[in-house]
């Protein structure tokens, strides 16, 4: 029995109409459904412009030249993949199946990859379009894996962290990339590309489940998995270093201890690749955390290693994207002039377009003088500074500075004056640009 006094009068639930029920579905499809994935997936498949004619000529020169410069196939393979990103138009690669087989090894790698590329966002035929690719069983063999491991990188870039994509589809693919983690540590190439596919789709997720498999695979010391294992780490915890705002401290405190485990492997392995990809972790760890990140920055860029160092430049830049601040851009100019190694110096010098991207006008002021530096490293990465500041603007006077460049005795500068303009020329239209 139950007294007056403990009685609890029960409202009944209301009850919904068909047209409210109709447009809650609606809100909840366009929030967490993938609804504006759908939208953006159709516009970008409806108004693609891309010319057929670039890439078939392309393949012509190549084959009259022999074909067999795995470099330069590659290179088309990417080039494809740009022109096409997003638009599901992998035509051309269908009509040359033949040619496109023609990669191997990493190359085959990138090949699948960039079918990643083409259908980011189509995530209701991904699994049908890559099935071909696909490991199918655990490899128990260390050779090959290219294609398999491309595939999974693919998977990644298709559910890549983003509202647009349905959470569903994301939490699905992210089960079945991290089944393959987990039983594919035989065959590093499959493993570098099952991390990276994880650390895409789970990217700002914190999630400390999803690092500890990432962190099983790192210390399996492996050069090429443990690189990618490496950046993984990074982009789930991304912008978290000095994050006091976690609702769970053990949390807090178990992101602590995995920032001092990696600062700690990084110094302890002899894999470059491995100390490399740690580093960038600890960088992507850094992103939009400004004075928050200055112990660990302050720790990295003091390091003998000049590869910690290396990520310093970046987790610096990171850590101050956007900000404009001062103080960065002096950290970053002292080391661009002073450090004794040509990589340390080149990624201070790229930073400087990421503290600046939100006033690009500054950057193309800011390195004219390392434009004329007698180190080719920092004319390089001085010329990525504009391209990336720069980007599909047009600006016909950081054109200008470029273009001297073009011509520069050392041919990977050469190159970084090449890429440069084309990131400026990006989306221009001929008219528009009239030396494009």
């Amino acid at each position: 029995t139950v007294s007056a006094a403990d009685a609890v009068e029960v409202t009944p639930a209301p009850t919904r109409s068909p047209e409210s029920y109709t447009l809650l579905k609606q809100a909840q499809s366009i929030l967490i459904g993938g609804f504006p994935g759908e939208l953006s997936l159709s516009f970008l498949h409806r108004n693609s412009n891309s010319d057929k004619l670039i890439m078939e000529s392309l393949k012509k020169n190549l084959d009259e030249k022999g074909g067999r410069n795995s470099v330069l196939h590659n290179c088309a393979v990417v080039s494809h993949a740009y022109l096409n990103a997003g638009t599901t138009n992998d035509t051309f690669l269908r009509d040359h199946l033949d040619w496109m087989r023609k990669a191997s090894n990493w190359a085959k790698f990138s090949a699948t990859t960039s079918l990643g590329v083409l259908h980011a966002g189509h995530t209701t035929e991904a699994m049908t379009l890559l099935e071909p690719y696909l490991p199918q069983a655990p490899s128990t063999s260390a050779a090959g894996g290219y294609a398999e491991g491309g595939s999974l990188y693919a998977l990644g870039l298709i559910h890549g962290q983003n509202s647009a994509i349905s959470s569903s589809k994301q939490v699905e693919v992210s089960s079945f990339l991290r089944e393959h983690l987990r039983t594919n540590h035989a065959n590093e190439v499959i493993s570098h590309g099952a991390a990276l596919g994880v650390g895409l789709v789970n990217m700002g997720t914190g999630s400390m489940e999803v690092v500890n498999e990432l962190k099983e695979l790192l210390y399996t010391d492996s050069a090429v998995a443990g690189e990618a294992a490496g950046l993984a780490i990074g982009m789930v915890l991304v912008g978290t270093v000095g994050d006091g705002t976690s609702s769970d401290p053990a949390t807090a405190e178990e992101r602590k201890e995995i920032l001092g485990e990696l600062k700690n492997y990084a110094r302890e392995t002899q894999h470059e690749k491995i100390i490399r990809g740690v580093s960038m972790g600890l960088a992507l760890m850094c992103y939009g955390c400004e004075e928050n990140a200055d112990v660990l920055i302050e720790e990295m860029r003091s390091d003998r290693d000049p590869v910690l160092r290396y990520g310093a430049a970046y987790a610096l830049s990171l850590a101050y994207c956007g900000t404009g601040s001062n103080k960065a851009i002096r950290m970053l100019l002292h080391t661009a002039v002073s450090d004794v190694n040509d990589d340390v110096r080149m990624a201070a010098v790229i930073g400087l377009a990421f503290v600046l991207f939100k006033t690009p006008g500054w950057v193309p002021q800011l390195v004219r003088l390392l434009l004329e530096s007698f180190n080719p490293h920092v004319r390089y990465a001085s010329c990525m500074a504009v391209g990336i500041a720069m980007s599909g603007s047009g600006d016909a006077e950081s054109i200008a500075m470029l273009e001297p460049m073009l011509d520069d005795m050392t041919d990977y500068v050469r190159q970084g004056a090449l890429l440069a303009t084309s990131m400026i020329y990006m989306q221009q239209s001929d008219a528009s640009c009239g030396k494009k």
